[in-house]
């Protein structure tokens, strides 16, 4: 492994005031060439000051390395809130700009002081970055983007850098900036608010040049946005106060008028900052001990070698060849990369990354993400009832009331509780999953499976004896701050994937004439691929996982007669037929919901008492044949589809955002009215109160949101079943 430089684990002294006159100083030199600072003066003459670097070991020398930690160890709470105090303190003497803070209801600090917190790992990859940039090459694409833009006559890396070793924050006080500032969503805001002010998105998916140039050029202009207060918050003194002045400066803002010479220099630059870009992002999967991939790390409790598979064992073992000297990081890239092309099905070589770009690019920028973006930027007043429920939420004391039209449908409290807590469990580590499915009283089938490739979402067959019944869980998107390999991977196929085909029918494996029927009724149904699972894992995993439940169920002496695996059919021997519950949250919802299809067009359900499907928060999964197909199968063979959806939550919306309908059985959580209730079709999409200081994708996640939620049904719904969740934030806001 390559030699590394780590920050101190000096302790941090406190700032004297010949430091701060030192900082102004520094600050009043708005822009720095490598070891000089330049400032413009009125009459646009360049006045050169020098950066005082033989006076940095004095300095250090009489107050500390500034860019230490105390601990510089996964400590969590008790240094976050001695990085807090300091952000407080700050804020009461006028050092932080009052404009960033939020000031909206949010999670308490505990919330954030785990090591899978997205916050929490966000910040402490942030620290590790800007504390080695030379070494991760941080610093060239620093210098690329500088000079796209021609800011390489304000500002260079290397002066940057100067300023970051003098006082760049700890690891714990960036966790807390980046949680009191909200970067994260206003980042999200800001680039949201970019996309709604362009005139044609589709066009700047066929010029990604184009489109990196526009939009931060748009960035670069808008120099009073929050985003750029949040960084220079964040980057602390004296980084943080000069950035904005030197965004401000004459030259620079003379230099972003000029688009024809800032598109010229892009398209002669862009090829190179893309490489760059590459090798940033493979130093940080080979090197970063704060990226999350638990996978490459061989940590056999979150990631057991099945979980790997073919591709994942390659991957973690030329990750190994490289830390022996066995192999170069360009190697490891060139491989990793093309094990990504060929998780998402695109035919293109190591040599074509920009066309790699270019999909991803089709899929962001077209039509429907305009629709999108106006959605998400379209603010909600501030309303004191979410304030209520979420305050309840956090307390374990909420309840909802469920409306008559959802009760007579058929639909089971108790049973969505259950089967909610399935799907949580299913983002869990292993152990976690084993212990909270026995904790359920269900028992695991096997091993679980991956339905569209060795990093995709897994699925696991599960039975209870007690309710003769079998469960069908499936995993969603892996976070991505707990398996960044599995994660990214599936967020990338989801993207590029997430386009229209015509379903194709399994009937030639099917034992039942349904497939047919629906196959010439609904000829071209469309369904959107990057959700669905493939066909060899329905026929090679599911199906014997279901044969396998069977037996365990029903043939009590174990001889196997009542169930037929080589023939590949089920045969219908036992009177006493189990039932059949399929689960899943967000891309999970949605591949169990295929599944459920697929199972219902295959004949799996002649084995079956009763087939039934709870999901929660799914994203659309087919065009209007595909859905009535779905609806009229489930009526002709008395099954179930209960589809339930958080209010403020946006992902059940996507990829179509407006007049969504997901027909029977779709369900919302309605905050305002504390109660469940009929939403077919969905109401349109609004964000959350703007009092409420969260990210948008918060209303999504299973732990904080839905699985309270659904313990909500029932009073004495949820007890202690979070005590054992450890990916997440884990089942209350506690």
């Amino acid at each position: 492994m390559p030699e590394r430089t780590r920050g101190s684990v000096t302790v941090t002294r406190p700032r004297k005031v010949a430091r701060f006159v030192l900082f102004s100083a520094l600050i009043l030199a708005t822009t720095l060439i490598g070891g000089e600072a330049t400032a413009q003066g009125d009459d646009n003459s360049t006045l050169k000051v020098e950066v005082l670097n033989n006076g940095l070991e004095e300095t250090w020398a009489s107050n500390g390395k500034p860019n230490a930690t105390t601990d510089d160890s996964i400590s969590g709470l008790v240094d976050l809130l001695k990085a807090q105090k300091k952000f407080e303190d700050n804020t009461k003497n006028g050092f932080i700009n009052q404009d960033v803070l939020t000031d909206g209801w949010k999670p308490s600090l505990e919330a954030y002081a785990t090591s899978d917190d997205l916050v929490y790992v966000f910040g402490s990859m942030l620290h590790e970055i800007l504390s080695n940039m030379t070494f991760y090459g941080a610093d060239f694409l620093l210098t690329d983007v500088l000079e796209i833009f021609q800011l390489d006559n304000v500002v260079t890396a290397d002066g940057i850098m100067n300023l970051m070793e003098i006082g760049l924050p700890s690891r714990d006080e960036i966790i807390v900036s980046v949680r009191e500032t909200g970067i994260l969503e206003d980042g999200l805001s800001e680039i949201t608010r970019l996309l709604s002010e362009q005139k044609n998105l589709t066009e700047l998916s066929e010029n990604p040049v184009q489109a990196f140039v526009v939009l931060l050029s748009d960035l670069l202009r808008d120099t009073d946005n929050r985003l750029w207060k949040d960084v220079s918050v964040i980057l602390g003194d004296p980084l943080g106060p000069a950035l904005i002045p030197i965004l401000q400066s004459d030259f620079a803002t003379n230099a972003t008028q000029d688009p024809a010479a800032i598109s010229q220099r892009a398209n002669e630059i862009f090829p190179r900052l893309l490489n760059h870009f590459r090798a940033f992002g493979m130093k940080n999967l080979l090197y970063n001990p704060y990226l999350p991939s638990p996978c490459l790390r061989d940590d056999e409790r979150a990631c057991p070698s099945y979980m790997l598979g073919e591709e994942g064992e390659a991957i973690l073992l030329n990750k190994e060849k490289v830390l022996q000297g066995e192999m170069s990081e360009e190697e490891f890239g060139r491989m990793f990369q093309e094990a990504l092309f060929r998780y998402v099905d695109e035919p293109l070589g190591y040599d074509e990354l920009p066309e790699f770009v270019r999909a991803i690019l089709e899929q962001v920028f077209n039509e429907r993400t305009e629709a999108m973006v106006r959605a998400l930027s379209r603010d909600n007043p501030p309303e004191e009832k979410e304030v209520e429920v979420l305050e309840s939420l956090s307390a374990g004391n909420y309840s909802v009331e469920i409306e008559k039209d959802v009760l007579a449908s058929g639909f089971n409290a108790r049973t969505a509780i259950c089967l909610a807590n399935v799907s949580a469990a299913m983002f869990e580590f292993p152990e976690t999953t084993s212990a909270w499915i026995e904790g359920l009283g269900l028992e695991r089938v096997g091993s679980a499976f991956p339905l569209a490739g060795d990093l995709s979402i897994r699925a696991a067959v599960f039975v209870d004896r007690t309710q003769n019944a079998v469960v069908v869980g499936v995993e969603g998107t892996p976070y991505i701050q707990t398996y960044f390999l599995r994660g990214l991977f599936g967020w990338l196929r989801n993207i590029v994937q997430a386009r229209g085909d015509t379903f194709k029918y399994p009937c030639k494996n099917s034992n039942t004439s349904l497939c047919d029927e629906m196959a010439e009724k609904y000829p071209d149904p469309v369904i959107l691929n990057g959700f669905a699972p493939s066909s060899s894992a329905v026929g090679d995993y599911l199906r014997p996982a279901l044969e396998k439940a069977i037996l365990l169920l029903q043939d009590t002496d174990g001889d196997g007669d009542d169930v037929s695996v080589s023939t590949g059919r089920f045969r219908n021997a036992v009177p006493d037929k189990p039932k059949l519950y399929f689960a899943g949250h967000s891309l999970g919802a949605a591949t169990a919901k295929d599944l459920y299809i697929g199972a219902l067009l295959r004949g799996y359900n002649e084995n079956f008492s009763k087939v039934t499907l709870y999901s929660s928060a799914g994203p659309v999964t087919g065009d209007t044949k595909f859905q009535q197909m779905i609806e009229e199968m489930t009526a002709l063979t008395n099954s179930s589809m209960y589809q339930l959806q958080n209010m403020y939550d946006p992902v059940p919306y996507l990829p179509i955002i407006d007049d969504v309908d997901k027909g029977h059985l779709t369900a919302l959580y309605d905050h305002r009215n504390d109660s469940l209730v009929m939403a077919e079709p969905l109401p349109d999409f609004v964000k959350a109160p703007s009092n409420i200081d969260l990210s948008i994708f918060a209303y999504h996640s299973i732990k904080s949101q839905y699985l309270p939620l659904a313990r909500s049904l029932v009073a004495g719904g949820g007890e202690d079943c979070e005590a054992i969740c450890q990916v997440g934030i884990c089942g209350l806001f506690k």
